[in-house]
């Protein structure tokens, strides 16, 4: 007994210095409390966070050079332990290794970023915020449930969101959003084409860039569920991608287990060395964890409107998904470190590497299917693939006829100042973040930053624009009298974005609270404008596509417009056209747009 007492003495001494000299961040291991989450917090997305570390932790497995994303995969396996649990931080929370240089994190002190947790008006979130895309999310059903799993063969599942948004432009529904585990590309079954098979007479003058999918092109373990037909999918790429889809469950050897949709449908079964390697010609790739596949439409690439549209929609696809939480500001881009993009055209333009990369795959390369077919690769395991919809399904391409109307009490159906969609403002802090944007401060007092946005010809980019439509015969007159409505002229400001690197460009509208335009693809910007901005859009012809009044209606901003009554005034010759513009009529609505942003910075100043 003595011996016994001696024994539990020293061990309860030993015990005491241990948690003594135990590190700070260890010793919360034992005394953290639990999170309890305030009444007015958005909760993240169900299932987010394990969605998120379970595929970081695979990446963090797989953690290979970038110049592997390129490289067949070795025949090897992955111990399967090595992808049950990523690296931790001395506070005991998962991270990944990350890869790569992607930009910095921008300052964000004067973003506000809280009010993306909160909801915008009703009409607002259900049409054209993350309401809108609850909606979306929520049809999701299995379209091709798993078949038994193998080693060689892991058990695979399709599940898409279906809906027909009647706010969208007929011809592209329905409106259809996918992803897929364990499933495979075969690129000897692809080949290129001028017109999509789905979509005949549409877009075919401008050279093979699309791919036709043959039969098998795409293949998983998986059995086709009823909700798998044709007509689930929009005739603008989607429908031929899954017409040449080919099931591979009824092929199975006996013998493997069973899986269930749960299993598969966990990130954390999806383990990227689980894949069977049997090419002996190193003509097989496994990819990283989560891929985007997007195809783009012709020449609308180098668009940076209709380019926007395809950005819009993989960050809706990232959040659906729950790789990203869109309502979380502060960690915005948590979870693009296992996230890479495919792209299944063969266009290349400006913003690949402006801001296809850093925002969207900032970790890893982008990829076509022309430089992996270089590498002599014939066939891509995909163990998350994430489709990304058409960029024609997009809020932004809105009728404005059919949403206007919506308030029951008469009032405009827009996006209420002055933060309106919340997911349109998460998105533009998404990309900002991503390309190392900092939104600085207001200026002091009275002032307000003020952009006039210039047309002129320019060559660059690979693109040439030596003719430039609707440029302003009296560009000069107007910007003297844009910088006599404020006490500091050089707060209005005149910027050509033709040949401006990307990023700078979004530098200039991160602190732009008055931008100032002629129509023209420049006013896509307005989606990275700061909350309780106002935008002033000229248009050379009384009318014309309203399409930047519906984005600054849903940013909640307030809009003005002078249109030319008449285009006999427009004068041509070999280097564009040239409109006169009404300088007094533009220089009231500046005085207006100044009350509107004045007073909407009070108001969220006292808030």
């Amino acid at each position: 007994p003595r011996a016994i007492l001696i024994l539990m003495i020293m061990s309860t001494i030993c015990f005491s210095g241990l948690l003594l000299h135990a590190p700070k961040g260890r010793l919360r291991v034992f005394t953290r409390p639990a999170i309890i989450r305030s009444a007015n917090e958005t909760p993240a997305l169900p299932g987010y966070e394990q969605k998120t570390e379970a595929l970081r932790a695979l990446a963090s497995a797989n953690n290979a050079s970038t110049d592997s994303a390129l490289a067949p995969a070795p025949a090897s396996v992955v111990d399967p332990s090595a992808t049950s649990a990523p690296s931790a931080d001395p506070h005991g929370s998962p991270r990944a290794t990350p890869r790569g240089t992607p930009a910095a994190q921008p300052n964000l002190e004067h973003f506000q970023p809280t009010y993306l947790s909160s909801r915008s008006d009703a009409n607002c979130w259900d049409h054209f915020d993350f309401g809108m895309l609850e909606t979306w999310n929520n049809t999701v059903a299995t379209f091709c449930e798993p078949g038994r799993d193998s080693r060689s063969h892991p058990a695979a599942i399709i599940r898409c969101r279906v809906q027909v948004d009647e706010q969208l432009p007929p011809a592209t529904a329905p409106h259809t959003m996918c992803d897929a585990r364990h499933l495979t590309l075969h690129l000897d079954k692809l080949s290129p084409i001028f017109c999509l098979e789905s979509r005949p007479n549409y877009q075919c003058d401008q050279g093979a860039v699309w791919y036709g999918f043959a039969p098998g092109a795409f293949t998983a373990n998986c059995r086709r569920t009823s909700a798998f037909t044709e007509d689930k999918f929009p005739r603008d790429h989607l429908r031929d991608i899954f017409r040449s889809f080919q099931s591979t469950a009824d092929n199975r050897p006996e013998g493997g287990k069973n899986a269930t949709a749960s299993a598969i449908a966990s990130p954390s079964s999806a383990a990227v060395g689980e894949l069977d390697i049997e090419a002996v010609d190193n003509t097989i790739l496994t990819l990283k964890p989560t891929m985007l596949l997007m195809t783009r439409e012709k020449g609308e690439h180098a668009n940076m409107f209709h380019a926007s549209t395809d950005f819009l929609n993989i960050f809706l696809s990232l959040h659906a998904m729950g790789i990203i939480n869109g309502k979380d500001a502060e960690q915005l881009r948590r979870g693009m470190d296992i996230v890479q993009l495919l792209i299944l055209d063969e266009q290349s333009g400006p913003f690949e590497e402006a801001l296809l990369k850093p925002a969207f795959s900032p970790y890893h390369p982008i990829l076509q299917i022309s430089a992996l077919r270089s590498r002599g690769v014939r066939r891509i395991n995909l163990p998350h693939a994430l489709f990304v919809p058409p960029g024609y399904t997009n809020i932004m391409l809105a009728e404005r006829d059919k949403w206007m109307s919506y308030r029951k009490d008469g009032s405009p159906g827009y996006c209420l100042p002055p933060f309106g969609s919340r997911l349109l403002a998460a998105f533009g802090l998404f990309v900002l973040q991503g390309l190392g944007v900092s939104v600085p401060p207001p200026p002091p007092g009275e002032d307000v930053r003020v952009t006039l946005v210039s047309r002129r010809p320019y060559t660059c980019h690979n693109v040439q624009h030596s003719f430039m439509g609707r440029q302003m015969a009296n560009e000069d007159e107007l910007l003297a009298a844009l910088r006599s409505t404020l006490d500091s002229p050089n707060m209005v400001e005149r910027h050509d974005f033709g040949c401006m690197p990307l990023k700078k460009q979004l530098e200039i509208m991160a602190k732009t609270e008055i931008l100032v335009a002629m129509h023209g693809a420049a006013m896509v910007h307005v989606l990275y404008m700061p909350p309780g901005s106002a935008v002033i859009e000229l248009s050379a012809k009384p009318v014309d596509w309203r399409l930047f009044e519906h984005i600054a209606n849903m940013r909640g901003m307030p809009y003005y417009r002078w249109a030319n009554p008449d285009e006999a005034r427009i004068r041509t010759d070999a280097t564009g056209e040239y409109i006169p513009v009404d300088v007094p009529a533009v220089t009231e609505a500046m005085r207006q747009a100044l009350k509107a942003v004045r007073a909407e910075r009070r108001g969220m100043e006292a808030e």
